[in-house]
């Protein structure tokens, strides 16, 4: 059975990053710790880092590479949004971000927008059995687990649960009897995002109106595991240069 495991990092703004920033790694060390920690727990598990080449300088690309290649096993592996004709076809994510997106407490600014319709298209990519993904302040999800596998063999679907009975996009996985669940969760999630909404509110109402309360009793994933650091880029606004290493080529 082949199993992916989908990451994802996009950074907000590309075309008139500042020359300064685009000489910083893109991913500060602590995300790349937790990357590689996601690797490790996972050893038999494609391990997928999505990143947009166009949003990234070809110094960071290339540091980005260097830097996983040091301390990876043969699982991990970084794949290009912009090998995905929709990705590139699709205009929500040819948009910008220069908003203040951090603090933005509905999380309705495009960056997020796009985060959140991304994670979907990229766990639906290639033809394994079963594919999963987590944001990368999860470092705990072991996709073998007893508790996993036993959520997926339910309904063919795991969704983070959370204990007010509610879900959560931050994490989600599928076998080969739940991809077409996900098809149109990504299609509700393009929709939502066009009327200003998150994937967040894109999957509740998914949920709701595909799941019976049986059925999301079976497939919510209500874990003890631990998250850390926030995702922080390079050009988010208030950019604290002392976060990132300078990288040169």
């Amino acid at each position: 059975m082949k199993s992916a495991y989908n990451l994802l990092w996009i950074s907000p703004t590309w075309k008139n990053l500042a020359k300064q920033q685009k000489i910083f790694q893109p991913i500060k060390d602590s995300i790349l710790e937790n990357i590689l920690q996601i690797t490790r727990k996972n050893p038999s598990t494609d391990v997928r880092l999505w990143i947009d080449s166009v949003r990234m300088s070809n110094l960071q690309r290339d540091w980005l590479e260097n830097s996983l290649e040091g301390g990876t096993r043969a699982n991990l592996s970084i794949c290009n949004l912009r090998d995905i004709p929709t990705y590139c076809t699709e205009p929500l994510y040819q948009l910008e971000d220069f908003s203040d997106w951090r603090n933005d407490p509905e999380k309705t600014s495009t960056v997020w927008r796009q985060v959140d319709a991304a994670k979907v298209l990229i766990a639906l990519q290639g033809d394994h059995n079963q594919s999963f993904y987590s944001d990368l302040d999860v470092i705990d999800f072991v996709v073998e687990s007893e508790e996993v596998q036993k959520r997926l063999s339910e309904r063919g679907i795991i969704l983070r649960g959370l204990n007010s009975g509610e879900f959560e996009n931050q994490l989600f996985g599928f076998g080969e009897t739940g991809r077409d669940f996900f098809k149109s969760l990504y299609k509700k999630t393009l929709d939502y995002s066009y009327k200003g909404l998150n994937g967040y509110h894109a999957l509740l109402d998914h949920v709701r109106t595909s799941l019976s309360k049986d059925e999301q009793e079976k497939v919510a994933y209500i874990p003890e595991f631990k998250t850390a650091c926030l995702a922080v880029h390079p050009c988010t606004p208030g950019f604290d240069p002392s976060l990132f290493r300078e990288i040169r080529g």
